[in-house]
């Protein structure tokens, strides 16, 4: 017959694992969070300049005469609706 393994064993085992990626995990952290408070104080230091932005002038509304359109003796009459059974 086979050995029925401890299951508190196997469970002790991956705590271990579990606790070993933590702490891997968390010295990561400390060294991102040291880059983010050095990033910060040099953007407090030395603040971002200022872009003016320029002012838009409105459009100018040119007030003219309308096109002109073609005389409806020359334009071909508009066909509208179903065309005619033959």
């Amino acid at each position: 017959m086979a050995k029925v393994a401890n299951p508190f064993i196997q469970i002790a085992k991956k705590l271990e694992s579990l606790q070993a990626k933590s702490i891997k995990i968390n010295e990561e952290l400390k060294v991102l969070a040291g880059i983010v408070e050095v990033e910060m104080k040099r953007m407090d230091a030395a603040p971002a300049p200022v872009k003016s932005v320029p002012v838009k002038a409105s459009p100018k509304t040119v007030v003219g005469v309308a096109p002109a359109k073609a005389d409806k003796s020359d334009a071909a009459p508009k066909k509208r609706g179903r065309p005619a059974k033959k």
